[in-house]
């Protein structure tokens, strides 16, 4: 995937990580690390393909909440972080939903602060 973002060929991309999402659906621990690959190639998408922005940014979403609904929260837990990093680049970009995106970075951003100073996240 990351071979193909980084030659502009989001569509295959894409393609390759839902491939793997279908051929290894009990992988959860790589399907976290896809999902947020699947969100971040289509806002990667979004910046380039400007007339569908919006529909762009709303795939990637969805991905950071599958992401978020399988991904198990520990100690020195990064992802949480990165999550939030995508909702807030989702919220950057977005013409409809900015304060959405960026309200939902700003929850992740919490929870994962939380997380890595030891305290119970909510």
């Amino acid at each position: 995937m990351t071979h193909y973002n980084k030659s502009g060929r989001y569509d295959d991309a894409i393609e390759l990580g839902q491939e793997w999402l279908k051929q290894y659906p009990d992988d959860v621990f790589h399907a976290s690390t896809i999902y947020e690959q699947l969100g971040m190639t289509y806002l990667s998408k979004a910046i380039k393909d400007t007339a569908h922005k919006d529909e762009w940014i709303r795939q990637a979403v969805a991905y950071f909440d599958k992401d978020l609904s399988i991904h198990q929260k520990t100690d020195g837990d990064i992802e949480l972080y990165l999550v939030g990093r995508g909702f807030e680049s989702a919220g950057h970009y977005s013409t409809a939903n900015s304060c959405i995106y960026y309200g939902r970075a700003i929850k992740s951003f919490e929870v994962s602060a939380n997380i890595f100073r030891g305290k119970a996240s909510t």
